[in-house]
């Protein structure tokens, strides 16, 4: 709460003065935002194709060509719903700053391939009116999906019940056949 747009433009004037030193390319701060969020899209696209092949293929062999070290570190500053989605969950079209969910405006320069991913940060919710019912409808697709499951299982143990007597039935017949 206590971070004012002045310290704000301040380490982004920041960012993009280190990004200049290690590109060798002058960069001003626009350029970098611009990077930042299409690599962060890129990445984002890539690792959503990864997770789709990988639920695809059952998680066997993948076309997907896997993560570069400094993809998985980006990876790494997403919430995992941004690549992989809500299960049962659907589009709401809500624009989600890249920003808000890095913890400090430094590691979106400094990133060290040979390290692993950070742990991964969550913000809290807004409790907005919209969020609050795009909540209950949430919880309500999910009380759904339950009893689905839990008719799905009845379904199949009265399959398997009904296999077992037909089974058994056969067995009857053919052992009354052999008798003949």
């Amino acid at each position: 709460m206590s971070l004012t747009k002045e310290k704000k433009d301040q380490e982004w004037l920041k960012i993009a003065e280190k990004v200049s030193t290690v590109s060798g390319i002058s960069r001003n701060v626009e350029n970098v935002k611009k990077k930042i969020t299409t690599l962060t899209s890129d990445v984002k696209k890539k690792a959503t194709f990864i997770c789709k092949d990988r639920r695809i293929s059952g998680g066997g062999n993948s076309s997907a060509t896997p993560l570069t070290p400094a993809e998985d570190r980006i990876v790494g500053l997403l919430s995992k719903a941004d690549y992989e989605g809500i299960v049962g969950g659907f589009e709401t079209g809500l624009p989600v700053d890249f920003l808000e969910t890095t913890t400090s405006v430094s590691e979106v320069v400094e990133v060290d391939a040979t390290q692993p991913p950070p742990e991964k940060k969550t913000r809290p919710l807004k409790s907005s009116p919209e969020t609050l019912a795009l909540q209950e409808i949430e919880r309500e697709k999910l009380q759904l999906c339950r009893e689905r499951v839990a008719i799905e299982r009845e379904r199949l143990l009265l399959e398997r019940e009904t296999f077992e007597w037909e089974k058994s039935r056969a067995r009857v017949c053919k052992k009354c056949l052999t008798e003949i």
